[in-house]
């Protein structure tokens, strides 16, 4: 991790806590708007910052080679609760989240 600003190791804190089970509820949604809403950091550190979280949970999914409904709601959960659009989420990663299995 490259030297970062207090408010980015506060966001990389909460991001880490609020994604921690793989879901995002009302309320933590509403605590990452707050935080946006009262630190107005730039869009340069803010996507620093998420870029990390989103490699860090990726590399984790695809660990062991397979990624599974469970994983794909959690990666679902990154990408929703972080309002990311396709662009900014890696290639594979979109692929997983937007393919379904075949049965």
């Amino acid at each position: 991790m490259p030297e970062w600003t207090q408010a980015q190791r506060d966001l990389a804190a909460l991001i880490d806590r609020v994604f921690a089970d793989g879901k995002v509820d009302n309320a933590e949604r509403d605590e990452l708007r707050g935080f946006w809403a009262k630190r107005q950091m730039p869009l340069k550190e803010v996507r620093a910052v998420v870029d990390t979280f989103v490699e860090k949970t990726w590399g984790q999914v695809i660990a062991d080679g397979v990624v599974t409904e469970t994983e794909r709601e959690r990666l679902w959960a990154v990408v929703d609760g972080l309002h990311l659009p396709e662009s900014v989420v890696p290639e594979a990663m979109w692929r997983a989240i937007t393919t379904k299995k075949s049965t």
